[in-house]
């Protein structure tokens, strides 16, 4: 993985016993490899930190945050307030790419959203 994320220190990979699915605990020697984790999405699962003493296969995993495009929005309406509000209209809007993207007739926005796994029916 250190390849993959283009990590500039070491990373340590532990699996971690689990009734579910596979979990892993990845250590970072440097914030930044870890920040650059964290924020690079999107993820095909679940990314978060746990601090020292928690029992990692107790995990809970309730939502999964996402970098999400939003397209073929008019370029004069391509506002972080709508970034925001298209991101809470998913989710919990966590940070706005601040930058639009694409070719003039084609920008789009990208916000990261925090997205509930399950929804109540």
């Amino acid at each position: 993985m250190k390849k993959v994320w283009k990590l500039h220190e070491e990373m340590d990979e532990s699996p971690v016993k689990a009734e579910v699915g596979k979990k892993f605990i990845l250590e970072f020697s440097v914030e930044g490899d870890y920040k650059h984790v964290i924020m690079g999405g999107p993820w095909q699962y679940k990314v978060e930190g746990i601090t020292a003493g928690t029992d990692p296969s107790a995990a809970l995993f309730t939502n999964v945050p996402m970098w999400v495009q939003f397209r073929n929005i008019a370029f004069y309406l391509l506002t972080k307030k709508l970034a925001h509000d298209l991101g809470e209209s998913l989710g919990t809007t966590m940070m706005i790419d601040s930058s639009a993207r694409g070719p003039i007739n084609n920008k789009f926005l990208r916000t990261r959203v925090q997205l509930p796994l399950f929804m109540a029916s």
